[in-house]
C-alpha cells in the first residue's frame, strides 16, 4: 500500500508542474494577442496620419510648392526612417516571442511525458496490488483480516468512488477496475453478508435508476457499481450461507423490478444473469426455499411485459 501511496503522489507532483506548464503557456498567448492587436492599431494611427498630410498638403498655394516639396520630402524621409524603425522593433519582438512560445511549448511536451510515465507507473502498480491481495484473501482461512485491518470498507470505497470515464476510456483502468471487483467478490466468500449490505445500501439510494448527482453517483458509476456484484460469491454449502444468498438476491429483484432506467435495467439483467448461473450447476432442494421462490418470480415477472412491448414493435 506505501508503494503504491508513492507512485500516487509522483503522479499527483508531475500533475501540477504539468497544469502549471499549460497556465504558463494560456498567459504567454494572451500576451501575444493583446501585443498583435496594440501593433495594428499603432499601424493604423500612422497610415491616418499619413493620409491627413497629403490631404493638407494637396491645399497649399501653387506658390509655396517649392519650399513645401522639400519639406513633404523631409517628412517623407523621417517617416520612412521610422516606419523601419517601427519594422525592426516588431521584427524582434516577434522574434522573441516566437522563441518563448517554442521553449514553453517544449516545456508542456516534456510534462506531458512526464505526467503520463508517472501515470502508468501508478495504473501498473495498482494492477499488482490488487492481484496480491486477491491471493491473500483467497488464502486467508477466516475474515479476521479484513475486520482487523478494515481491507473490506477501503477497497469497497475505491469500487464505488472510481472515475468511469477512465474505465472506459483506457484498457487498463478498466482491468484494474475488474480486479477490484474481483477482489470484493473474493472479500465476499469469507463474509458475504456484511460485502453484500454495503451494495445494498447504495442501491437503495436509486430505486428507480436515476442518479441526479445524489449519493454522489453518476449514472455511469451507478453501472460500475452495480456490475461490480458479479463476482459476489453465492454458496448453497449451508443453509445460513445460501439463505445470505436468497436474501440477497430478493432485495436485488426488487431493485430491478422498480427500475425505469433503461440502461441500468440492462446491468442489472447481465448481473442477475451470471449470479444465477454460478448456483445453476449446484442447486437441488434449495430453489424450494421460499426466499429464493419469491426472488425468482420476481425476476421472471418483470420481463413479461418487455416481451410483449419488444414484440408489439417488432
Amino acid at each position: 500500500m506505501h508503494w503504491r501511496r508513492g507512485k500516487s503522489e509522483l503522479r499527483e507532483m508531475a500533475r501540477s508542474m504539468l497544469e502549471k506548464e499549460i497556465l504558463l503557456q494560456k498567459d504567454h498567448k494572451s500576451k501575444r494577442i493583446t501585443s498583435t492587436s496594440s501593433m495594428q492599431s499603432n499601424k493604423n494611427v500612422n497610415n491616418n496620419n499619413g493620409g491627413n498630410i497629403s490631404s493638407s498638403n494637396s491645399s497649399i498655394s501653387i506658390s509655396h510648392k517649392k519650399s513645401m516639396s522639400f519639406t513633404s520630402r523631409s517628412r517623407q524621409a523621417s517617416g520612412s526612417i521610422s516606419s523601419v524603425n517601427t519594422a525592426v522593433s516588431e521584427l524582434n519582438s516577434s522574434n522573441g516571442n516566437d522563441f518563448q512560445w517554442k521553449e514553453l511549448e517544449q516545456r508542456v511536451q516534456k510534462a506531458e511525458v512526464t505526467f503520463t510515465q508517472a501515470d502508468r507507473q501508478f495504473t501498473i502498480s495498482t494492477y499488482i496490488l490488487w492481484r496480491v491481495l486477491i491471493e491473500v484473501v483467497r488464502q486467508t482461512p477466516t475474515s479476521t483480516l479484513m475486520e482487523e485491518t478494515g481491507l473490506e470498507e477501503i477497497m469497497y470505497n475505491y469500487l464505488r468512488n472510481i472515475d468511469p470515464y477512465l474505465v472506459s476510456q483506457s484498457l487498463i483502468h478498466s482491468a484494474n477496475w475488474n480486479l477490484l471487483a474481483e477482489l470484493i467478490g473474493r472479500m465476499s466468500e469469507k463474509s458475504f453478508l456484511s460485502v453484500s449490505d454495503r451494495f445494498i445500501a447504495d442501491l437503495e439510494k436509486f430505486p428507480t435508476g436515476y442518479t441526479s448527482n445524489n449519493g454522489g453517483l453518476s449514472e455511469a458509476g451507478l453501472n460500475l457499481l452495480i456490475h461490480g456484484m458479479r463476482y459476489l460469491q453465492f454458496s448453497n454449502s449451508s443453509l445460513e450461507r445460501f439463505e445470505e444468498a436468497a436474501d440477497f438476491m430478493l432485495s436485488v429483484a426488487k431493485f430491478f423490478y422498480r427500475c425505469e432506467n433503461e440502461n441500468i435495467l440492462i446491468s442489472y439483467c447481465d448481473v442477475i444473469n451470471q449470479l444465477l448461473l454460478s448456483l445453476a450447476g449446484t442447486l437441488t432442494a434449495e430453489v424450494n426455499h421460499p426466499t429464493w421462490v419469491e426472488a425468482i418470480k420476481i425476476i421472471y415477472m418483470f420481463p413479461f411485459p418487455l416481451k410483449k412491448c419488444s414484440k408489439t414493435i417488432g
